[in-house]
């Protein structure tokens, strides 16, 4: 008897435990629009980062920091546009440009980038 009055009491809508995040629930559709700015916020300072510690490494190199920073942006906007989302076409060709841009033999393909003479889209 005593067993059949607990789950009496557990079905019961006014003895249930108040779940604490519901009231904090987010639309699945915010949170995915969060990820996606997250993911792309890291990608764009990966670049960012890059960029500037090659210019520092590099002699024969002046350019800005403002500068720099705006070529990465272009970067990162010509691959989410060729994508159209942070999945993993996007991620992967982000990887295909990061790669050579931090080998110190690929020298060129940096200089190309930081003076401006290789466009965003002809490297995404």
């Amino acid at each position: 008897v005593d067993g059949e009055h607990a789950v009496q009491e557990r079905s019961d809508p006014r003895h249930r435990p108040v779940e604490s995040d519901s009231v904090d629930r987010e639309d699945p559709r915010t949170v995915s629009v969060r990820k996606v700015e997250t993911i792309r916020r890291g990608v764009l300072q990966s670049l960012k980062d890059i960029l500037l510690r090659r210019c520092k490494e590099a002699n024969d190199v002046s350019v800005s920091e403002e500068l720099l920073s705006r070529r990465a942006q272009r970067i990162e906007e010509a691959l989410f546009h060729q994508y159209g989302n942070t999945k993993t076409d996007y991620r992967d060709a982000f990887k295909r440009v990061l790669h050579p841009l931090r080998s110190a033999k690929n020298g060129g393909l940096f200089r190309q980038i930081a003076v401006g003479h290789l466009r965003a889209k002809s490297l995404v």
